[in-house]
């Protein structure tokens, strides 16, 4: 708390790899040199038929390659707890992604077409023999203090037996109230394309608000579930060093 706090003591602002969103993948990345720390929490309540409970926090480094290209190196942990069967706290899973954004970060002129590719490919801890791959196509659109946005994403778990496919479309708007302060809604569907798997399936939407301070920065969201999950609050903040 004390480094976060003195990073964001330091006057003006800096470019960050921030998202005006807690669930969809942001369409930002960092500038070239420049590295950032950040961690998500996240929960999941009520799923399969409302005996799930999950409690994930995610942690990881960026580092800006280039202007476009950004490096990610995340460690996931899960704590789930089942009704009537105990709970479980783990590290889940741990890997390397690429976050390739098609156009230049143009501060002073924002507005427009982000278009962004991200590619992951993570080891499952528990079940040794799986590989999991993961992409998202990030569409965000800005013009004036209105932002939209569009998150394609999908993740395949494969082993030597079998090939797990989930999709997780969302989509989103955010809309600047004052500087540096923003508010929105988002919502998200996970579909898994296994029949065996519908009862993982959920979606659900609620209300989002980002906010800037210097090098700091966080984006909140408590998403009401829609179809089984009862609600799924997350929280993501990050420092630039």
């Amino acid at each position: 708390m004390i480094v976060v706090l003195a990073l964001c003591a330091v006057a003006g602002s800096a470019e960050a790899g921030r998202s005006q969103y807690a669930w969809l993948y942001g369409a930002e990345v960092l500038p070239e040199k420049s590295v950032e720390v950040q961690q998500w929490v996240y929960e999941r309540n009520g799923l399969v038929d409302g005996k799930v409970h999950d409690t994930a926090l995610w942690w990881g480094v960026l580092v800006g390659v280039t202007d476009q290209l950004e490096l990610v190196i995340p460690v996931e942990l899960l704590y789930r707890r089942l009704d009537g069967m105990g709970s479980d706290f783990t590290v889940e899973k741990y890997g390397v992604e690429a976050r390739y954004r098609f156009t230049k970060l143009d501060p002073e002129k924002p507005d427009g077409l982000w278009p962004l590719l991200r590619l992951a490919v993570k080891r499952d801890v528990n079940i040794r023999n799986t590989t999991i791959a993961e992409t998202d196509l990030v569409l965000g659109y800005q013009v004036g203090r209105f932002h939209g946005q569009v998150d394609l994403g999908a993740i395949a778990k494969i082993n030597t037996d079998t090939t797990e496919i989930e999709l997780h479309p969302g989509a989103g708007i955010s809309i600047e109230v004052k500087k540096d302060l923003r508010f929105g809604i988002e919502g998200i569907t996970i579909v898994n394309l296994d029949r065996d798997l519908k009862k993982r399936d959920w979606a659900a939407v609620g209300p989002n608000m980002a906010w800037t301070s210097g090098r700091f920065w966080l984006s909140a969201s408590f998403l009401i579930g829609l179809h089984q999950v009862n609600t799924a609050p997350r929280f993501i903040w990050g420092v630039l060093f």
